[in-house]
């Protein structure tokens, strides 16, 4: 049953077992879910146009302790980082071969979604934006995030539960779920940055099975490419991938070359050349297109 109420200094929006009240001054969302308190957002920063950066503020009443904004090489429950803490956790998709423990430094991955638990209930929300963000966390007896983005939409979708699973079923209901792996893709897998020759891969391989390690799957990084063009080889350190694809496969293992999604601007790099015709790279904001930096 859906109930709306309107008054000159609030909203009240009655969904099923959910209240949502909305207040104006200042401007607050609060949530039940129950007839239990279990979110709210306020401390709203909000401009006028896509590109500026706003911010806001999530508290979970319930909650004991927060999780989630993953990648971060830290604890799974997030620390505080106000005064006394440590950094802001830091969302941001970096490339970092030598990262930090125990911090809120970016990582691989930024997935913009967070949990409050506690004995009362799970809830959760989710930030349907890619920009770079930054999420302050207080662990108090009312733990919240002050959360900043760069900029972009506040599209926001709230995860009621009431439990960590319905929780997490509510978030990939949105964002989808993954497929099932295949049984080899469960098993043990080497990969390291500097197998740069065919001999250096079989002679690891090798050594597993002279050492009686498990191994399932090797992995090649960008030095098998000619030049680090992708979807290629370097014809003088892999001379003959077939036949070194056809040793690894002899005992049961498997051979994984990573294509990143990044291509080397070469002309003559037939990828490269049939990317730029159909005109298919990332633009910046004047339309060119984007291209990175080398470090």
């Amino acid at each position: 049953m859906h109930r709306f109420d309107v008054n000159t200094n609030f909203i009240s929006i009655s969904l099923g077992n959910n209240l949502f009240i909305i207040e104006f001054s200042p401007f607050t969302i609060v949530i039940f879910s129950n007839d239990v308190l279990q979110v709210i957002l306020d401390g709203f920063n909000l401009e006028d146009s896509l590109d500026q950066a706003f911010a806001f503020a999530v508290s979970f009443p319930q909650a004991l302790q927060l999780y989630g904004i993953h990648e971060h090489a830290d604890s799974l429950a997030l620390q505080t980082t106000q005064v006394g803490g440590t950094d802001p956790y830091r969302l941001r998709n970096l490339d970092v071969s030598g990262y930090e423990l125990n911090s809120p430094m970016a990582l691989y991955g930024a997935v913009p979604v967070l949990y409050g638990h506690g004995p009362n209930g799970t809830a959760g929300i989710f930030l349907h934006n890619a920009a770079e963000q930054w999420v302050e966390i207080t662990n108090d007896e009312n733990p919240q995030a002050y959360i900043m983005v760069e900029s972009g939409l506040l599209d926001l979708f709230i995860l009621l539960g009431p439990t960590p699973t319905e929780v997490v079923r509510q978030y990939v209901s949105l964002t989808g779920t993954a497929h099932l792996p295949q049984l080899w893709a469960l098993g043990y897998h080497q990969s390291r940055w500097n197998y740069d020759s065919q001999d250096d891969v079989k002679d690891v391989v090798a050594n597993f099975t002279t050492y009686n390690f498990p191994l399932d799957v090797i992995w090649l990084d960008i030095e098998y490419t000619d030049g680090k063009k992708y979807f290629t080889w370097d014809s003088n350190m892999f001379s003959d991938p077939v036949e070194m694809q056809q040793n690894i496969s002899a005992t049961n293992k498997r051979l994984v070359t990573i294509i990143d999604p990044h291509i080397k601007v070469e002309t003559g790099y037939s990828v490269y050349d049939g990317a730029l015709e159909k005109d298919l790279f990332v633009k910046n904001a004047d339309g060119s297109n984007f291209e990175g930096t080398i470090l």
